[in-house]
C-alpha cells in the first residue's frame, strides 16, 4: 500500500486506536489503521471499564464493535505491522510488509506489554 493523501496514520488496532480512528473519519480525516492483531483487549472476558457498557462487555465484542462502526465511516484498516516510523518532508512514513504510508501525522496506540522482569544477584 503506497499512499500520500492520509490525514492521519493511526499505529495500534485496539479500542484507542479505533475510537480514534472513528473520531477521525468523523469529522472527514482519511485515515488508516494498522492492526497487528495483537490487542489485549481481545483477551478480555468480560470489562467493565469502557464507557457506554456499564453492565460489561468482552473485549473481543468490543473491538468487533468498533472496527465495524470504523467500517461505517470509511477508515482503512491494514492488518500488518508497522515495522518503523520517520520524518519526511511536511509528515511522516510508516513501513510495514506491503510497502510505506506518507501521512501528515501520525497517533501511535500501540497500548502495553506486559514484561516480566527478573533480578539477577539481589538487584
Amino acid at each position: 500500500m503506497q499512499t500520500h493523501d492520509i490525514d492521519c496514520l493511526i499505529v495500534g488496532g485496539g479500542p484507542a486506536g479505533l475510537t480514534a480512528a472513528i473520531y477521525l473519519a468523523r469529522y472527514r480525516r482519511n485515515t488508516v489503521l494498522f492492526d497487528s492483531g495483537e490487542s489485549r483487549a481481545d483477551l478480555i472476558p468480560e470489562s467493565h471499564n469502557y464507557p457506554g457498557f456499564a453492565q460489561g462487555i468482552s473485549g473481543r465484542k468490543l473491538l468487533a464493535l468498533l472496527k465495524e462502526q470504523a467500517h461505517a465511516y470509511g477508515v482503512a484498516m491494514v492488518g500488518s505491522r508497522v515495522t518503523s516510523l520517520s520524518r519526511r518532508d511536511a509528515g511522516f512514513v510508516g513501513c510495514h510488509v506491503g510497502g510505506e504510508v506518507s501521512a501528515r501525522c501520525v497517533l501511535l496506540a500501540t497500548g502495553i506489554v506486559d514484561a516480566i522482569v527478573s533480578s539477577v544477584g539481589g538487584v
